[in-house]
């Protein structure tokens, strides 16, 4: 599952999203949606508005995210809960994570719709059975995942409702 959150530093008196009303926050352009889209949409959940409520800072990736609120560049980031547990637990340290929406389903593999059916499930059940085998574990080893799950379209409704808070098209 992917879970983007709003982080802050350790020392922050920032205990509750409403305290981010007038603060600075960093969030990565549009097309990254644990790092963007989630935390905006779930800011906006609780009464905040970008430009209205708070200043946005738009960063380039979750490190950059992350080492903002470090520096005290800015006062809170929305990142990838996964970046944010890759951090060195020296940096993890100086930051708390304030808030998490609730998480949403990770990486989607699609194919082409013009393939025929049988291929497209063929695909399918080799790409479930990686998690099977140590062979098919230790491909999916590098990137952190365990095996794969088949999506079904409902799965994405949450991600939808995101979307289109932001008035975003997806």
């Amino acid at each position: 599952r992917l879970t983007g959150g709003i982080v802050v530093r350790a020392t922050s008196r920032i205990r509750a999203l409403t305290d981010l009303r007038g603060k600075k926050v960093s969030l990565l352009p549009p097309s990254a949606f644990a790092a963007r889209i989630q935390p905006e949409a779930f800011l906006q959940d609780h009464g905040l508005v970008a430009g209205r409520d708070y200043t946005l800072v738009e960063v380039p990736t979750n490190d950059a995210s992350l080492n903002a609120v470090v520096a005290g560049q800015v006062d809170a980031a929305g990142a990838a809960m996964r970046s944010f547990g890759a951090l060195p637990g020296s940096a993890k340290r100086r930051l708390r994570v304030l808030a998490e929406p609730p998480p949403q389903p990770d990486v989607l593999l699609g194919v082409r719709p013009d393939l025929a059916p049988a291929l497209k499930e063929a695909l399918a059940r080799a790409l479930l059975a990686l998690g099977e085998s140590p062979e098919g574990r230790a491909i999916l080893a590098p990137i952190g995942w365990k095996k794969l799950l088949r999506a079904r379209d409902a799965d994405y409704d949450v991600t939808r409702a995101f979307a289109r808070k932001l008035g975003l098209a997806y």
